[in-house]
């Protein structure tokens, strides 16, 4: 009877390693897959940080240079020749507003971008 005994205690043992080496496996696999969305999430992560930044450092200068035509456009003026140079440096203003705005646009809208945020490991 001891014999027996021991015997099954052995296969016992036996599967419970073995099912210990599988389920070892398995989940060494799903951490794997895990760190790796883990790392995708933390590069889209930074990636929109970084955007979002560069998104206020824009309105944050476009913002100044609103408040700079305000000056301007608060200044009394005397003669058509300033008239002309505050509506010059109005112009120089929104043309500077309107490139950076352009220039955000262009780098961070592609019509592929988009696509690319939906996609997801498996």
């Amino acid at each position: 009877m001891n014999a027996i005994l021991k015997k099954i205690l052995y296969y016992i043992a036996a599967i419970y390693f073995v099912i210990s080496i599988v389920g070892g496996a398995i989940l060494s696999s799903r951490l794997e897959r895990t760190r790796q969305q883990l790392e995708y999430y933390r590069t889209e992560f930074e990636s929109a940080t970084s955007r979002e930044q560069q998104l206020t450092n824009e309105i944050d200068e476009c913002f100044g240079n609103v408040t700079r035509t305000n000056e301007i456009l608060s200044q009394s003026t005397n003669t058509i020749s300033d008239i002309r140079k505050q509506l010059s440096e109005i112009r120089e203003n929104y043309e500077l507003m309107e490139d950076r705005m352009l220039q955000f646009y262009d780098n961070y809208h592609r019509p592929s971008y988009s696509s690319d945020n939906n996609k997801e490991i498996k």
